[in-house]
């Protein structure tokens, strides 16, 4: 069973299967030479002839074989490693066993003609044929003993008118096919020159005469023994004997020989002279044998090499077909189907598992094709969705890996988000350390796998970000997590503006509700003050004096907190201009270094640091209140130190001006650490809780950030960063 096309190749197994088998109908003739030696002797020559041209044509034929090879060789055509290997163990599987066959062969020719013609087998033919002769020898001897005993009985006691009777009944005594006895006066018998006559066979009415010859020696010898053939009754012994007495008379007896003895005896003398035949051929015969021996192991070792070549090259074909269809299959060509094949082996169930694959392999690419542009629409439609949002969209899947993002999410991040898709969501604060608080929460929500809703605070080259951000996790499955998607808004804005219009609100309330009833108040303690001072007695006037300074030393105090809530809710616009910060920080601290408070302030400034883009009044502002802060924080301490340091950074989101007042104080509380830049939030007895509300508004108005810490000593830290822009 072949591919399509396995009839082309049957065409090609079917001539050289005819021409071994020609060559070996040839090679049969031949060594059949020592047994026809005559008629093989005359066409020796044609068969031998004809030999050597099948060998020829092998060899074209495997020459055709190896070319293929080649060709497959030089195209580095698949299988054929495959094919080379099968055919060269085929070829070795069958010369092997050849080349032994051929040795031993060799061996037992020579052997067997020396020992077919050596004396001893001449000596044991000739034994044999003079025991054949001597076997009939005794036979004619004993036959010739019983014709002399009836010859003497015939003249003893048979009268000559009764002699055909007597011949009958020796004749059934001694076995004899024929009697006859012939007249004493004739010199040639006739046929009235016999007396007597009786015959086995009734039927045969005429005697078997002797020949002159046989008279003749009788006549000699007084009698005659020989051995004759006969048509119909083989190997006779024929008798002539003389009347004992007076030589009258001849009996003449013929016995036939028995055919065992007759078979043995032409055996002998047949194959006697087949020996001698061969003795005279011995040495052709030997080179002969030898001779067709080679041819028979030519032909054979080059049918082996040209069926090996075949045999591998028509097995490995569906192999050959599977790699073309692999490699097509390989190449993107999913409708690749190989030929038919009818094959029903391992073979032919894996072609068709094959042409079943490439078939659903198909089916399922074009399927897959459908899915994928179905999934591109879809991707398309959600990009342009995405795209139009003015909310960043993040999406991770289940290992934290970057699925999507949108424009909006880069713009608000200010961070290359798309060369992070089907990465780590961690390699972002890598490169962006800025939003490592920002990914660290989306990890640990998404971790969580729950609904988030978080502000963030973020520092950029831009300044400080509040963002507004809310987390969903996906599911795949009703029990696999499939990722987590994160919208965030940058609110920063909002959140400022709406803290404005609050704080607008309160300081029109405390203007509205607080600061004008103080005026009347402060007004008619000052009237009871003139009126009624000097007409009261001295103890009545200390009272009244006393609570009447109480009034309007609290009014006053009522009016300047109404206002520092009026100037927190309404700073004036900043009037920016290129500032050196290090002397604006040096001229504000000249005023405080000969305080009362005998605080020790030392600076450490960096001599590079940058022009800055800010309002000087309004920083001074920032200085003034963060050292009034110090200095009341250190009024219990024994050693009172300030220490204000400025430098220029280069971070990977950006160039930053920090600057940090330390002091050597107790510190934030703990509980108020968190919120000590609120409004109201304070630890001081007198304090609004309004001093770092300002400071950080301030801050904030120029893109800058401020966080407050406490040192591992126990003092007090408050840092501002602000963008080189």
């Amino acid at each position: 069973m072949m591919f399509a096309g396995g009839g082309r190749r049957n065409s090609g197994l079917i001539p050289v299967l005819i021409l071994f088998l020609l060559l070996l109908i040839s090679l049969h003739l031949m060594s059949t030479r020592a047994e026809h030696s005559a008629h093989i002797n005359q066409l020796y020559t044609t068969l031998l002839m004809a030999n050597f041209a099948g060998m020829v044509l092998l060899l074209i034929l495997i020459g055709g074989q190896i070319r293929r090879l080649y060709r497959q060789y030089k195209k580095r055509s698949a299988g054929f490693r495959l094919t080379l290997r099968v055919a060269s163990v085929f070829l070795l599987l069958s010369l092997v066993p050849v080349s032994i066959v051929y040795y031993y062969s060799q061996q037992f020719i020579h052997r067997g003609v020396d020992n077919w013609i050596d004396a001893r087998t001449e000596n044991a033919l000739e034994s044999a044929l003079n025991l054949s002769r001597s076997s009939l020898d005794l036979v004619k001897r004993e036959r010739l003993k019983q014709t002399n005993a009836m010859m003497i009985e015939l003249r003893e006691s048979i009268p000559e008118s009764g002699a055909a009777i007597a011949l009958e009944t020796l004749l059934e005594t001694y076995g004899a096919t024929e009697l006859t006895l012939i007249s004493p006066h004739t010199t040639t018998p006739g046929a009235n020159a016999i007396s007597a006559y009786v015959h086995v066979d009734p039927s045969v009415i005429s005697p078997s005469l002797p020949s002159d010859e046989i008279l003749l020696q009788v006549r000699k010898m007084r009698h005659y023994v020989g051995l004759e053939p006969s048509d119909t009754q083989g190997l006779l012994v024929r008798i002539l004997v003389t009347d004992p007495i007076d030589n009258s008379g001849l009996l003449q007896a013929v016995y036939p020989v028995s055919d065992h003895l007759q078979t043995l005896a032409e055996s002998v003398q047949n194959d006697y002279a087949r020996y001698k035949e061969l003795a005279y051929l011995r040495q052709p015969l030997r080179d002969s044998f030898t001779l067709t021996l080679r041819l028979i192991l030519l032909a054979t070792v080059l049918s082996a090499i040209w069926m090996a070549i075949y045999s591998a090259r028509r097995m490995t074909a569906p192999i050959r077909t599977l790699a073309q269809g692999t490699q097509a299959i390989a190449a993107g060509n999913y409708d690749k189907q190989l030929p038919n094949t009818r094959r029903k082996d391992d073979l032919g169930f894996l072609v068709e598992s094959f042409n079943d694959m490439a078939r659903r392999i198909s089916k399922a690419r074009g399927q897959a094709e459908l899915n994928q542009q179905l999934i591109e629409d879809q991707h398309a439609y959600l990009e342009t969705v995405l795209g139009g949002l003015s909310s960043g969209v993040i999406a991770i899947d289940a290992q934290d890996r970057i699925r999507t993002s949108n424009v909006s999410a880069e713009t608000i991040l200010e961070a290359t988000l798309d060369k992070f898709e089907d990465y780590s969501i961690l390699n972002v604060a890598t490169e962006y350390p800025a939003l490592e608080h920002f990914i660290n929460a989306i990890q640990t929500a998404a971790v969580s796998n729950k609904e988030w809703r978080e502000e963030v605070s973020l520092f950029g080259t831009s300044g400080r970000k509040v963002l507004l951000c809310r987390g969903t996790p996906l599911r795949q499955s009703q029990s696999e997590p499939g990722g987590y998607i994160v919208v965030f808004d940058d609110v920063t804005a909002l959140l400022q503006a709406q803290r404005d219009s609050a704080w607008g609100e309160v300081a029109r309330r405390l203007a509205h509700e607080i600061k004008n009833p103080l005026t009347p108040i402060q007004l008619s303690a000052e009237r009871l003050q003139r009126k009624f001072l000097d007409k009261m007695s001295d103890t009545d006037t200390e009272i009244l004096q006393k609570a009447t300074g109480t009034i309007i030393a609290q009014v006053e105090n009522m009016k300047g907190m109404v206002n520092a809530f009026s100037e927190y809710a309404r700073l004036p616009k900043l009037e920016r201009q290129p500032t050196n910060l290090n002397q604006l920080i040096n001229d504000t601290l000249e005023l405080y270094r000969t305080n009362s408070a005998q605080v020790m302030i030392e600076t450490c400034l960096d001599p590079d640091l940058p022009m800055v883009d800010a309002d000087p009044g309004r920083l001074r502002q920032v200085t003034h209140n963060l050292v009034k802060n110090a200095i009341e924080a250190l009024s219990s301490q024994s050693d009172p130190q300030l220490r204000v340091v400025t430098e220029a950074l280069q971070k990977p989101n950006g160039r930053f001006i920090e600057v940090r007042f330390t002091d050597n104080g107790a510190g934030f509380p703990e509980d108020l650490l968190e919120y000590a830049f609120e409004p109201y939030r304070t630890s001081k007895p007198k304090g609004t809780g309004l001093g770092l509300a300002i400071v950080k508004k301030i801050v904030e108005e120029h893109a800058g950030t401020i966080w407050a810490t406490n040192t591992e000593t126990g003092g007090a830290e408050i840092v501002m960063r602000f963008p080189i822009i």
